[in-house]
Parts: C-alpha cells; structure tokens; sequence
C-alpha cells in the first residue's frame, strides 16, 4: 500500500504535469497559462515551486516561441533538463538556466534526460525538425551526435543511465527502431521492437511495444523482451514510464476508443517481479478521492509520481498530481 501526498500546483496554472521525480523528492513540472506566459517550467523542492526561467535570444525565434519551456528530467544533484523556445537547456540552483546549443547545422535542441554525472541527452534538428539526431551532452565534450542507424535518417535520445548508455529511437520515413548507445559500442540495435522510454544503471530498458493494443515491455540483453501483462479489465494500450534500479516499473494505460469514461480507461500502474501488474488505484487508501491516471516516475526509495484527479472537499474533479509513498 501507498499513502498518497498531493503537491501544490503552481500559482495561477491552468494545467500542470509532474515529469520526474529525484531519489530527494525533488519533482519537475511543466504548467501552461491562460493568460501571461503560455508554458513555464518549474522545481518542486520541499513545498517550495521555483520557475525555472528562460533562455533569451536575439532574433533565432518569435516571442511566442521564447516564452514555451518544458523541464522534462532531473539528477540527483538537482540538476533539470528541458527546452526554453527552441533550445535545449540545463538549470542548476548556482547558474541558473544555461544554453546547451545545437549540433552543427541545426537550429532547433531539446534535453530528455540527465544522468548524476551531468551528462544530458536529447535530440537536435532544423527548425522544420525534418531532420533530427540524438545527442549526447557533457561540461568538457560539449554536444555530441550519436548519428543514427544505418540507412536511417533520424533519431532522438530519450534516457540516460549513470553507466552513461543511452537508449532512444532511429528512423527512416517509415517505422522506427530502438537503439542503444554507449561510448565502447556506438549505436548498436539491440533488437527492441518497440519505443524506450527508460533504462536503470543494470541496462534494464522500459518503454511501450507496438500491437494491437500496444504493450508495456521490460528488456535486458540477458532475457530479451518481457511483456509486462494487462490490468484486469482494462483493455487498452499499456506503456512502461520509468524503471528504478529495484527493478520497479510504473506507467499508464490509455483507451481513447474504448467507450470507457477517462478514470476506467486510463490508469496508473506499477510492475515488479514479485507482484506483477498492479492498478495503482487499488493500492492507495480507497477514501483518498483520488483517480490516479498516470505514473510517470518512480525514484530508489520506491517513491511514485503521478498525475490524476482529485475530489476535493468542494466535490468538483481537478486534475492534480501527486507522490506516493510506500507504506
């Protein structure tokens, strides 16, 4: 079982996602506006919310553009990755917001993710963003293209472990294909057929595999690709977020043309060895009023970041998030 905290939104947000979550409980959020500033990125850090700033530039993009920011990852150092306008970005609380550029030629970056050595990966492209590849960036190499594979023409890094591997898709025009990428071995396909979103430092990769419905997978080069099994009663898509080192593995299901309402259709859910799938719905007290859609993270501690609605002592249903903690 899991008691469940709900974290304050940032002021006068519309709509706020909770993206990551650091082993101390340190959140990143991304929220949008109605009015003033459409997108804004920011820190939760012990009931603190910090906006996280913006880069500023000269003529390279539109005020409208400068002013979209997405924070999509943080270390444990505190550090958070994302993009500011049409650049990708590194925050720390000594320097602020920081300008990671782009790969030669292209105009446009975005982080996914940061290992605790500060090494950042993400994706480059043109401001089209028809072509577009994976990198990989660090204080002392600066930005580097980890290419694609071969015969493909595209490519975007989306996790990074402390071993420093990276894992993310390649593509041609038509479908795509999971990579692993490490300094020793390059780009390899390691045979995932599916979309990675996670890897932990043992190399087990998270993400979702293609089907009808698409499937949430668990794969290492040991065992292959582990299907991680359906929710009762849940019949649509199932994708794997985030894997700790435990093993752990959180995620969500989505069922647009099910006919289910949003609360049956889309839910939360963690995965072990020991216990399987589990609806995350049904491990939190059941008077908590809460509808937990997504989990989008989970840290060592076993602590579970998650997005959903909660009814509140006025009876009205907001979209909020919230951690859970292990009992």
């Amino acid at each position: 079982m899991y008691s469940i905290v709900e974290l304050e939104e940032p002021p006068d947000s519309r709509s706020s996602e909770a993206n990551a979550i650091n082993n101390s409980g340190q959140i990143v959020v991304d929220a949008s506006f109605s009015s003033g500033p459409p997108n804004r990125a920011f820190l939760w850090s012990e009931g603190v919310i910090q906006d996280l700033g913006e880069l500023l530039f000269d003529t390279l993009e539109t005020e409208l553009e400068r002013l979209i920011n997405h924070a999509y990852a943080i270390n444990n150092s505190g550090q958070v990755v994302g993009a500011s306008g049409v650049h990708a970005f590194l925050w720390d609380a000594s320097t602020g917001v920081q300008d990671l550029g782009t790969l030669p030629d292209y105009q446009r970056s975005e982080a996914r993710a940061i290992n605790d050595s500060g090494q950042v990966v993400g994706w480059s492209s043109t401001l089209a963003g028809d072509d577009r590849h994976a990198f990989l960036w660090d204080a002392s190499t600066g930005m580097q293209d980890l290419g694609t594979l071969p015969d493909h023409q595209r490519s975007e890094a989306g996790a990074i472990n402390n071993a420093g591997q990276v894992v993310g898709t390649s593509s041609t025009p038509g479908p795509m294909h999971a990579f692993l990428w490490s300094e020793s071995t390059g780009m390899q396909d390691p045979g995932i057929p599916g979309s990675p979103r996670a890897i932990n430092d043992s190399g087990q990769v998270v993400g979702t595999s293609p089907g009808l419905p698409n499937t949430a997978f668990l794969w290492s080069e040991g065992t292959g690709m582990q299907d991680l099994g359906k929710l009762p009663g849940v019949p649509g898509e199932h994708g794997a977020s985030a894997i700790n080192n435990s093993g752990q593995v959180v995620g969500g299901t989505f069922s647009p043309h099910s006919g289910l309402t949003e609360e049956e259709g889309n839910r939360a859910f963690v995965w072990s060895e020991s216990t399987g799938i589990q609806d995350l719905n049904d491990l939190i007290p059941p008077d908590s009023g809460w509808a937990l859609l997504s989990a989008n993270d989970i840290n060592e501690s076993g602590q579970i970041l998650c997005n959903g609605f909660h009814r509140g002592s006025d009876n009205l249903r907001h979209r909020r998030f919230c951690v859970l903690t292990p009992s």
